[in-house]
């Protein structure tokens, strides 16, 4: 109420002056002398006609409004003095002229605010022209106005103000234009880093920003990550003089980079944390592209890899996308490489821990990730053996303790410690590792895990931990295929046709297929069924023939295999499963073939078998002739391998299984008989005899007189033709009609 009222008073003392003016000068001149001077200022005859036009509406207007407005002023002066005394005292004694109102006042500052205004506005109507005069409201159309045509005023510096350091999209096509240049500046590399923080900042409150500029939309945001990802690498190259791929290693070396230096650092923090912060395949995926690019830079800001290895690893270990963990991988063996005195012995810690913590759980799901991990852990470890080894004898080690008090306590907890995926998995991982380091510090602890992966076998040796024991084995075969050592895999795999249960009959048929593959342990029911032995065959006949074929060609082949061949011939003699005796005589015929052609051609040996070089040469020959077992090796594992993958596409067709189908028959494939009444079940035709079909006649009730209680008698109803007989035992069991060797064939 003060501020009001110290401006009318101010207003009011500049009104008062100027009236006193106006009726001074009125007073002199009569209304002919006054035309006259109006004719004589002015040569346009349209202005004063005008101005006295305004002049005289706005003068009606005041004089209707006078009564009204001296009111509420008076009224507002009562306020005052009752509100704020102290200031009503001062306004009496100052200035006593401002608490006198009359119409004479009001009226002469409506008719200077009506004249100014029509002096600037000539073809506005005179309504709005006395509003004009006391109000100056901005249109919203002076928003889309170009600067050069706004008037200079403190409004428009107010909305340059506003509209300063938001980013659009023709500001985004300037910076392309820039970074596309040969000779780029660090400011537009600096400009263009501050419109990625401030996208950043956009999505992410918390990030932390000194940018001076403001992203506004999904579209702006998505100009400014696809500007960074696609142009600022190589203007960041051109900037630093680096063209040619080899010389982009030791940036911090550059006298350029001192420039870019602090941008790159931010640079950096933002695009970890834009990783840590997105969850779309696509966007991670051109990201990580990016990420692998910018490598260099990474590697050249102190304190920036340690976080990014962080955020590469868990993307590596737990993505669900395979693109992603191999970009993730990529950029991690990139980034170390670089720095791999400092952040290898770290990593390769940290990468292993993440594996065994990703690889507690196997499923068809989940098995082609943990396989990516255990091949691509075991290349970092081949890195550098020296630093390999530490952690390798600390891991294997630990294992070796799990195996220890398993063996000494035989309680369920230490049982359970060792007979579970991560045990498996870390043991199939050094088996990996081990083999792809041969002749290095790595090869002394080839020993060690024999002798553990041995005694995870001999733990639990029942048929329940039958896919464990394969598992295993075929740790034994890649490590002993790749080493060249001698290890004794065939008393393992000959001992599982020794078993009680594996030679036990089944008594349960089941259509679905148990593989081993996600497996480790089988529950009792299973061991029942059929499906379980078909596997267990099926195992021992490809593990024996792996391991097989790897010695297939060495020297001392024949000897090798003899106990082998007595196991086989033994077992065939008392074996009355078709399938099984089948496929093992099938692996005897071929173990005898080549232990032939290895013995016949040893005769002609007449160098001394204490030299190895000659050996391995002989060893080499024979390979390369062809040798029988490898040779139907190598072509059974192409056809398995095709017949795998034919089944992981086919998997939800059920023709793939050659299972019964059920065919639904229409009316009109039906038999209709002569008298109208359908035949609901016809006799099978000689096609449908080609596929086997669960369509055949349901036999009718057997009804059996009361007269005849000891004896079954049939009695057959018209028009239905006579089923099997069935034995005393019971009714006929459709199973036992169905030959077992068809449907495992």
């Amino acid at each position: 109420m003060k501020v009001k009222s110290k401006m009318k008073s101010k207003g009011t003392k500049k009104i008062v002056k100027k009236k006193t003016k106006k009726t001074t000068s009125s007073a002199k001149m009569d209304l002919d002398s006054f035309l006259e001077t109006m004719e004589n200022s002015s040569g346009d005859e349209e202005k004063p006609g005008k101005l006295v036009r305004v002049k005289k509406a706005n003068q009606e207007e005041s004089d209707s409004g006078d009564d009204e407005n001296v009111q509420d002023d008076i009224e507002s002066m009562k306020k005052l003095k009752e509100i704020d005394p102290e200031f009503y005292k001062y306004l009496q004694d100052n200035d006593k002229d401002l608490l006198n109102f009359n119409a004479d006042d009001i009226l002469s500052d409506d008719e200077r605010m009506t004249g100014d205004d029509a002096a600037a506005e000539s073809d506005e109507d005179e309504g709005s022209t006395a509003m004009e005069g006391k109000f100056q409201v901005a249109s919203d159309e002076s928003d889309f106005e170009d600067d050069d045509a706004a008037p200079e005023g403190e409004e428009d510096r107010e909305d340059e103000n506003d509209e300063k350091g938001v980013i659009t999209l023709k500001m985004l096509k300037g910076f392309e234009v820039k970074l596309r240049e040969d000779r780029v500046s660090a400011e537009t590399i600096r400009k263009v880093i501050q419109a990625f923080n401030s996208a950043l900042r956009s999505i992410s409150p918390d990030v932390k920003s000194s940018s001076e500029y403001h992203v506004k939309g999904s579209g702006v945001f998505n100009g400014v990550i696809q500007l960074c990802v696609l142009h600022l690498h190589s203007a960041v190259w051109r900037f630093l003089g680096l063209t040619e791929r080899k010389n982009i290693k030791d940036l911090h070396k550059v006298k350029k980079w001192t420039k870019v230096r602090t941008p790159m650092r931010s640079y950096v923090t933002d695009l970890t944390h834009i990783l840590e912060n997105v969850s779309s395949t696509d966007i991670l995926t051109v990201l990580l592209k990016h990420l692998h690019q910018m490598v260099p830079a990474v590697v050249a800001v102190h304190g920036a890899s340690k976080s990014v290895l962080k955020r590469l690893v868990a993307l590596w270990a737990t993505s669900p996308e395979e693109t992603v963990r191999v970009l993730a991988f990529l950029c991690i063996i990139k980034l170390t490489r670089a720095q791999q005195q400092q952040f290898l012995s770290t990593v390769l810690k940290v990468m292993y821990l993440s594996f065994v913590r990703n690889a507690r759980f196997v499923s068809p799901t989940t098995l082609p990730g943990i396989n990516f991990m255990r091949r691509s852990l075991a290349e970092m470890f081949t890195l550098d053996t020296e630093c390999s080894y530490q952690h390798a004898f600390l891991y294997i080690r630990q294992l070796a303790i799990h195996l220890r008090n398993a063996v000494t306590l035989k309680r369920k907890e230490s049982y359970q410690a060792v007979y579970n995926w991560q045990f498996v998995n870390a043991l199939k991982l050094w088996g990996d590792v081990l083999g792809a380091t041969v002749n290095t510090e790595l090869s002394a602890l080839i020993y060690p895990l024999v002798t553990i992966i041995q005694g995870v076998i001999k733990l639990i040796p029942t048929a329940q931990w039958f896919p464990l024991r394969f598992h295993c084995i075929r740790v034994l075969i890649n490590l002993t295929k790749s080493t060249r050592i001698f290890i004794p895999v065939l008393p393992f795999v000959l001992e599982i046709l020794q078993s009680a249960t594996f030679n036990k009959k089944h008594t349960q048929i089941s259509l679905n297929a148990m593989p081993f593959t996600c497996i480790l342990r089988c529950t009792r029911p299973q061991l029942e069924e059929l499906s379980f032995r078909t596997q267990v065959t099926e195992n021992i006949f490809s593990t024996a023939l792996e391991y097989l074929a790897a010695e297939s060609y060495s020297l001392t082949f024949p000897d090798l295999v003899v106990p082998a061949i007595v196991n086989l011939k033994q077992y065939l003699k008392t074996c009355q499963v078709a399938a099984t005796s089948r496929k093992l005589k099938q692996l005897l015929d071929l173990i005898i073939d080549n232990s032939r052609i290895i013995e016949a051609e040893r005769m002609k040996i007449n160098f001394s078998l204490r030299d190895a070089a000659l050996i391995q040469s002989w060893e080499t020959q024979m390979e390369n002739n062809g040798i029988p077992l490898l040779t139907f090796y190598t072509n059974w594992v192409k056809t398995n391998d095709l017949k795998k993958r034919r089944e992981a596409n086919n998997t939800d067709e059920i023709a793939d299984f050659h299972l019964p189908k059920l065919k639904k028959r229409t009316p009109q494939e039906m038999n209709v008989k002569a008298g109208g009444s359908m035949d609901l079940l016809p006799s099978d035709s000689e096609d449908d005899e080609e596929e086997l079909e669960l369509e055949k006649p349901i036999p009718k009730k057997i009804k059996i007189t009361k007269e005849e209680k000891g004896k079954k008698f049939i009695k057959k109803e018209d028009n239905v033709e006579e089923e099997p007989s069935t034995s005393a035992a019971g009714p006929l069991d459709v199973v036992e009609d169905l030959d077992i060797a068809d449907w495992l064939s």
